[in-house]
């Protein structure tokens, strides 16, 4: 079996109410969203849902630098997608606390992707 080498072509998005995206086949991009999970807060793909021109790869955290040992500092999650083939979808973001799930999440993040 042939393995294609996926682009490395990464593109971070900044965080807004809906954002648009375009891509080509093998593109690896990343949304990037400001977390603080210390507050019981993570953001999570809404219902897991992820469209079939997307392949969702991993999630990451990355802890914003603190001076003086700061406890709770911020940072970032990290969502790494792989466009796959050509189609339209949105992917929506849920910033929730997970054992709260009859409350509305307090941050929704939504991005529109259409992979040419």
């Amino acid at each position: 079996m042939k393995y294609r080498m996926a682009l490395l072509l990464f593109v971070s998005l900044a965080v807004s109410g809906c954002a648009d995206v375009q891509l080509k086949p093998d593109e690896i991009y990343t949304i990037t969203l400001p977390a603080n999970p210390t507050t019981g807060y993570q953001w999570q793909i809404r219902k897991g849902k992820v469209p079939p021109c997307l392949k969702f790869l991993r999630k990451e955290y990355k802890s914003d630098e603190a001076t003086d040992d700061i406890v709770g500092v911020g940072g970032q999650a990290i969502f790494i997608f792989q466009a796959v083939e050509k189609g339209k979808g949105q992917v929506t973001f849920d910033y929730i606390r997970t054992w709260e799930p009859q409350k509305k999440p307090l941050q929704e993040k939504t991005y529109r992707v259409e992979v040419k």
